[in-house]
């Protein structure tokens, strides 16, 4: 990773990382098919009745996912809307009874 020396200014245009734009598509690619993967595998086991294995999917269903609109929002598209702003997060008061 590519180090931003103290005396260059920061702009909006400045890159904070050296990975080619390949990269990061490829990168994409790869999570959108674990995702679909994961959410296959969710939904088959689902259908048998294999709760640990449903939930194990659906986790790593869930972490492609997050990895996905992380590198989305950072690194590929301006206006992405934020990762933890996704519709399953709640931003009210935890209960914490």
């Amino acid at each position: 990773m590519s180090k931003v020396i103290s005396n260059e200014s920061w702009s909006p245009q400045t890159r904070l990382y050296n990975r080619k734009k390949s990269d990061i598509e490829r990168l994409l690619q790869d999570v959108e098919v674990q995702m679909n993967i994961q959410y296959l595998r969710y939904v088959e086991r689902k259908e048998n009745g294999q709760r640990k294995d449903m939930m194990r999917a659906l986790l790593k269903y869930t972490r492609a996912k997050a990895v996905h609109d992380t590198v989305r929002w950072v690194a590929v598209e301006r206006g992405a809307p934020h990762p933890l702003m996704g519709e399953l997060v709640s931003v009210s008061t935890p209960n914490n009874r």
